[in-house]
Order: structure tokens, then sequence, then C-alpha cells
């Protein structure tokens, strides 16, 4: 896996960046368990092509299993509002589960959309508040 992400990080340093690309990229670091890095890049993702409803799947997950259940919360509610607005039934269907089975063990309310900017969590700035 280690040569495939290689050449895909190349690409990216040659100037052929894309969601896509980042989001394969984002794939392969989370099945290695880095989820700093794949974060890093399902984050670029979702900011290249803020409509890439499986990008946003992939980043709900992801911050999920990094212990990040706020941020996860929080791109689940944006990439619902995503993927409704795409059609994508499945990818809504996925992150409302996700989304109602958090907020019920986080006592959080599970309303869409969030009060958070899609621009903070993209950037990884989030606030906890």
């Amino acid at each position: 896996m280690t040569n495939f992400r290689s050449r895909l990080e190349a690409r990216i340093a040659s100037g052929q960046d894309s969601a896509l690309l980042r989001f394969t990229l984002g794939c392969a670091f989370r099945k290695d368990r880095d989820h700093l890095s794949a974060l890093h890049h399902l984050r670029e993702a979702v900011k290249l092509d803020p409509d890439y409803s499986a990008a946003w799947v992939m980043l709900v997950k992801t911050c999920a299993e990094a212990g990040n259940d706020h941020d996860a919360l929080d791109a689940c509610r944006i990439g619902v509002t995503v993927a409704d607005r795409n059609g994508d039934i499945q990818a809504s269907r996925q992150m409302r589960v996700f989304l109602r089975d958090c907020s019920n063990m986080l006592r959080m309310p599970a309303a869409v959309p969030t009060n958070r900017s899609r621009a903070s969590l993209v950037d990884g700035r989030a606030r906890h508040e």
C-alpha cells in the first residue's frame, strides 16, 4: 500500500491534485489506521469538492474512529445536507443513522444543518463549545 500511496502523493506534488485523489489517499491512510493523515486528505477532498458526498461519509467515519466525536457529528450534519442536495440516498442514510446514534449517545440534538461553518471543519480548526 505504501508504494500506491507514494504514487498518489507524487501526483499531488506534481500539481495533479483533485478531490478524488485526496479521497483515495484518505481511504488508504484510514485503512492503515493513520487517522491524522487520513483526516488531512479527506478534509482536502471536501475542500476541493464540497459536494463530494462519499468524501463526507468517509470524513465522518474517520473522525469517529479517531475519537473526534464532535467533528464527526459536525461533518455528518454538513454531509447529510450535501448528500440530500445531490440526491445521494445511500450516503444520506448512512450519515443520518450515524448522526442519530451518536446524538443519542452524546445526548446532543441531531438537527441538520450545523451552526458550525463548513470552512472551520474543512480546515480542521474546530471549536468545541
